[in-house]
């Protein structure tokens, strides 16, 4: 048996903004919909996984909120900060916050004219910091008696969700979002944690797009756990999805929110692409020569739907 493909009357569009933030899918889902010409901002904050620490984030992406100075913290002579990914890192405090507030502001701006935000939710366990009380998004090797160990409830992330989803729809009326829960499994919780914590946020995701309008729920989790239940759609490490995995549930991202015809005009961007990524043992030759004006009038044609003006110049000074 399988998960039945969700249907959206609401499509993404080919000249759609869309924001993805989150745990490892939206970084996933992202890139393919960054490889399909979408006009997309992928996890600009790096990998985030539990919800507070994601609202936070957009809530500081659309001027609600201070960044904590408190928050700032270093590990040898690397500065991080409590509520970012050490993807956001520098070798001082002030080029760390200098970096923050660039992401803040192009996320903002990115935000306001987006169409979608794409969130995926990876834990429910959050670490609050003893001496404030707050939620981190990331230890950063600080000493784990530094922090209380705690489940979010079910009323505690849709509460959360309720204030961030009345100041972005103030920011951006037309804004849609779709949550997911992540489907790689966080197993240093052991197999019962993190099925208590998936099992969390499976509730709040189904609680929130009852709640409002213009929020879908996409179910990547039952994809990979039911569809996919078998250990050779995961990579070495038995916790994330491999490349055929990944593919698979993007084809039904695809078929769920995007209309057949701009699916029909994926497909032949996808063979398009694979002509691009083609090299010649001996491009000098007339056969090579005649691909590439074969391409080039390919990638004419499609520029009428997607934005393919690198492709067509990188192309051109082939020729």
């Amino acid at each position: 048996m399988r998960v039945n493909q969700p249907y959206f009357k609401q499509k993404i569009k080919f000249n759609d903004r869309l924001v993805t933030i989150g745990s490892c899918f939206s970084q996933t889902i992202g890139i393919y919909m960054r490889q399909n010409k979408f006009d997309v901002h992928v996890n600009p904050f790096g990998t985030v996984y539990n919800p507070i620490s994601i609202f936070r984030l957009l809530q500081y992406s659309i001027g609600k909120g201070e960044l904590p100075a408190n928050g700032f913290v270093q590990n040898g002579e690397v500065h991080h900060h409590f509520d970012f990914h050490s993807d956001l890192s520098a070798l001082s405090k002030a080029q760390l916050h200098t970096s923050i507030l660039e992401q803040i502001d192009a996320t903002q701006q990115f935000l306001k004219t987006a169409r979608w935000l794409i969130i995926t939710f990876g834990t429910s366990i959050v670490y609050k910091l003893k001496s404030t009380g707050e939620v981190v998004a990331n230890c950063h090797k600080v000493p784990q008696q530094q922090f209380n160990r705690e489940f979010l409830s079910v009323d505690t992330i849709a509460e959360a969700f309720n204030d961030l989803y009345n100041n972005l729809t103030a920011s951006n009326p037309k804004l849609n979002i779709i949550v997911t829960v992540s489907p790689v499994r966080h197993v240093k919780d052991g197999l019962e944690g993190n099925a208590y914590s998936k099992s969390i946020l499976r509730v709040t995701c189904q609680e929130l797009s009852n709640s409002y309008d213009g929020i879908h729920y996409f179910p990547s989790y039952e994809i990979m756990m039911d569809d996919l239940r078998d250990y050779r759609f995961y990579g070495s490490d038995l916790i994330h999805p491999n490349q055929v995995a990944e593919d698979y549930i993007w084809e039904i991202f695809k078929k769920s929110f995007v209309s057949e015809n701009d699916q029909s005009i994926l497909q032949q961007w996808d063979k398009l692409r694979k002509a691009l990524e083609h090299r010649p043992r001996h491009p000098e030759t007339e056969a090579y020569k005649f691909f590439l004006k074969d391409t080039l009038d390919r990638l004419e044609k499609m520029n009428e739907y997607l934005n393919l003006r690198d492709e067509i110049d990188r192309v051109k000074s082939l020729l």
